[in-house]
């Protein structure tokens, strides 16, 4: 069961049998789930919608445990304490007494059908892909600094996002001094996903489609601005050398958020505005060459 915005990351999974999708329907999902008689709940969201949830059925539950006190001393004082396990990790330790999972790859299913639309738009040369936004502006990578990235390296370049991202991309796209395959707001998820998964390398934020590169198996280069790579949120690669993630060290003041911020809390967003862009073209240099 997820959001209906992203059944699709689930049900094209040919490991899932059904996928019950929450949109506000409490009166037409728990009658249903309750028809099913399901013994166990694995709860990997523990909120109140899915608390909600496990009251009604009265299964047996496995839910995920979360470091609410801990992120928040994090992220709100800045407290320098130890790393949080990666999310994929704590997921797993959620049904450790149920089921056993050792090195297992992330999994991405991509349809023939986005695969052969996918197609039709990408270039046929190797190309370096770029997620041009986020869900939180304190994770997008300025405009600036991508146009800089994408005059240093050599080859091909194709920008993604989503219709939130049109306008920044354009201005991208504008500004420069090489052509690029400009397919924001083109692609569906699973299209993009192929996208990712045919290019040569990812330079995304904290974002999705870093974890669906992992999950595809492409190359990342990272860059975590407001957030942090120690609240346990970094692409879950088999190989580690397969991403870089990068940030700007020199703050006291990240990581300040642990999903994003719409705007940056001390009005100066340095974490992201003060990257090297040549470290960041040095790193992609580093999977392209």
């Amino acid at each position: 069961m997820c959001k209906k915005a992203y059944s699709s990351l689930v049900a094209n999974n040919p490991k899932v049998d059904r996928v019950w999708e929450f949109d506000d329907n409490f009166s037409i999902l728990i009658p249903q789930l309750k028809a099913e008689g399901f013994i166990y709940i694995i709860d990997l969201h523990n909120n109140y919608r899915s608390n909600k949830i496990k009251k009604a059925l009265n299964a047996k539950s496995y839910t995920l445990s979360k470091s609410r006190i801990k992120l928040y001393l994090m992220t709100r004082w800045r407290l320098d304490l130890s790393p949080e396990k990666h999310i994929v990790d704590r997921f797993l330790d959620t049904i450790e007494d149920i089921v056993t999972i050792e090195n297992t790859p992330l999994e991405f299913y991509i349809p023939d059908r986005d695969i052969e639309n996918a197609k039709k738009l990408l270039p046929t040369e190797s190309y370096v892909a770029i997620a041009v936004g986020a869900a939180f502006h304190t994770k997008q990578i300025p405009e600036d600094t991508i146009i800089d990235v994408i005059d240093e390296i050599q080859g091909t370049v194709v920008l993604l996002g989503g219709i939130g991202d049109v306008e920044k991309s354009k201005i991208i796209e504008i500004r420069s001094d090489r052509k690029v395959y400009n397919l924001t707001a083109q692609l569906s998820i699973e299209e993009s996903a192929y996208a990712v998964q045919q290019s040569r390398m990812l330079l995304t934020g904290d974002t999705g489609l870093m974890h669906i590169a992992a999950a595809v198996g492409t190359k990342v280069v990272a860059i975590f601005g407001s957030t942090h790579p120690k609240l346990g949120y970094t692409p879950y690669m088999q190989n580690d050398s397969d991403a870089i993630v990068m940030g700007n060290q020199d703050l006291s003041c990240r990581p300040c958020t642990k999903q994003g911020n719409h705007s940056c809390p001390k009005g100066h967003f340095r974490c992201m505005l003060e990257l090297d862009t040549d470290d960041i073209v040095d790193n992609i240099n580093r999977f392209i060459d």
